[in-house]
């Protein structure tokens, strides 16, 4: 994933070039006049440079997502979350919960919000997504809780999308279009949640884990580092924030406070939802320096992708046992 401009490059320079005009001066004041016009001059070039930079960025990345919905072999199919529910443990295609997902050019505020499952299969042996005591599912549907919760979403728009559920297991040539649809889904998809087994090693990685690569049981396999590396690149093409969750058990440090208030004495495990991408893009670094520019604060961004909180839940501990009537 490209990172932001970094503080010592040419283009950051140009964007946050300090204001000139010392009072250590030695220049005349009719020469310190007219060098200030100048300047006034060139920012307001580098305002419109900016403006012009960004709106091609918008046209760019407008006409980018047609041409990877041209690439979907088969209609993107997800699971209702009032159904994924209600299954009581990780759905198959099989059983038909799914639907035709509702994603609009450009989007409505009536649109689902996508939830893009990316898993490693915990019981790979007897080809099953889960293991017998359906732990994954479990935590899967606390870490969607957590991440509806924490975005402020209408639980009525709500789809979960899983390769077990939404492409033929059956039907051998359509899981092949699926699977070759995967970016063009990926591109509908406004979060994913990655689950983490309650094992030793698992939790001891997503604990310092900073990228979906870090968890252990997940980011070995060459699959989910593509799917890792596909969404990290829609985010930059599509302009729109990567919402990448791990959730799972985390060791919480010694010494912090727990859901109870009372100081831990040694270190133990809770519930952990934690971003492991970053929140902003490199167009959202374009535009906050334009509105500063400009004179004024950052705007607050338009787009029905970035109407989230400003700072999402980062690396948060909770206690579900509240909501443990609604998951079950």
């Amino acid at each position: 994933m490209r990172m932001s401009p970094s503080k010592g490059s040419t283009f950051n320079r140009f964007l946050m070039s300090p204001s000139r005009g010392s009072t250590l001066n030695p220049f005349p004041k009719a020469l310190m006049k007219s060098e200030d016009r100048a300047h006034s001059e060139t920012e307001a070039s580098s305002d419109m440079d900016i403006e012009q930079l960004q709106e091609k960025l918008f046209k760019l990345s407008a006409s980018i997502i047609p041409q990877i919905l041209k690439q979907e072999r088969t209609p993107m199919l997800v699971v209702p979350y009032e159904a994924w529910l209600k299954a009581g443990h990780f759905p198959r295609s099989s059983e038909k919960l799914t639907r035709p997902v509702v994603k609009s050019l450009p989007e409505q505020e009536d649109d689902d919000w996508v939830i893009f499952i990316s898993h490693r299969w915990w019981d790979p042996q007897n080809g099953l997504p889960d293991n017998a005591a359906g732990e994954k599912y479990d935590t899967l549907c606390r870490g969607i809780c957590e991440i509806i919760e924490g975005e402020g979403w209408d639980e009525s728009n709500i789809v979960i999308w899983c390769d077990f559920a939404c492409i033929d297991q059956d039907d051998h040539e359509l899981q092949k279009c699926g699977i070759e649809s995967l970016v063009s889904y990926a591109a509908r998809s406004d979060a994913v949640i990655t689950p983490v087994q309650d094992e030793e090693k698992a939790i001891e990685s997503f604990t310092i884990a900073e990228h979906p690569a870090d968890l252990v049981n997940y980011g070995e396999r060459a699959w989910c580092r593509l799917e890792t590396y596909i969404f990290m690149c829609l985010s930059e093409m599509l302009m729109k924030p990567l919402r990448y969750y791990g959730f799972g058990k985390a060791t919480r440090p010694k010494g912090t406070m727990s859901c109870f208030g009372c100081m831990g004495r040694k270190a133990q495990t809770n519930w952990c939802l934690k971003l492991l991408a970053a929140e902003s893009t490199d167009i959202d670094f374009v535009s906050r320096q334009a509105d500063v520019s400009q004179g004024g604060p950052a705007k607050q961004p338009t787009h029905r992708q970035k109407k989230r909180p400003t700072d999402p839940p980062i690396h948060r501990y909770t206690d579900t046992r509240s909501r443990n009537k609604k998951i079950q």
